[in-house]
């Protein structure tokens, strides 16, 4: 399942400024104890919300960095459909976010994104089942950036 394009974009926060003709809906979203969470997501939507299982949606994130993100900056996005593991993705910050046409360092300050995610062909997603989405984020010197979690359910 691709929703580590989701879960990256949202964790990153970077692009252009989101368009404020769409009104999305808020995706709930959990950040974990004990972290820092430097990088601060403010604001996770889906458009349309749920998202549906066979058509591209949008997903606008906002958020604030407090730190510069540093090359060799990392996140781990772990996907679970009830307790059983469905996908583990190992992403670098600083490759992804050149396709938004920014280069680390990354400077601190207020981002916004909005990115159409589409999920590729062939993937089996049950309707209305949540998948739990977790997701950490470290610095290229290994320091805590962000963790979050979120349920994600697809229409049919």
């Amino acid at each position: 399942m691709r929703m580590y394009h989701l879960i990256l974009a949202s964790a990153l926060m970077l692009g252009a400024p989101a368009d404020s003709a769409a009104a999305p809906i808020d995706q709930p979203f959990t950040l974990c104890s004990g972290w820092p969470n430097t990088l601060a997501l403010r604001s996770l939507q889906f458009d349309p919300s749920p998202p549906s299982i066979k058509k591209p949606f949008l997903l606008v994130a906002s958020g604030t960095l407090a730190m510069t993100i540093q090359p060799g900056a990392k996140m781990t996005v772990t996907q679970t459909l009830g307790s059983m593991p469905v996908a583990q993705s190992n992403l670098d910050l600083c490759a992804k976010a050149s396709l938004s046409g920014l280069t680390c360092p990354i400077a601190p300050g207020a981002y916004s994104i909005r990115q159409d995610i589409s999920e590729p062909a062939g993937i089996q997603i049950p309707p209305f089942v949540p998948i739990k989405v977790h997701v950490e984020a470290y610095n290229g010197d290994g320091s805590k950036l962000l963790c979050f979690d979120t349920n994600v359910k697809f229409t049919p």
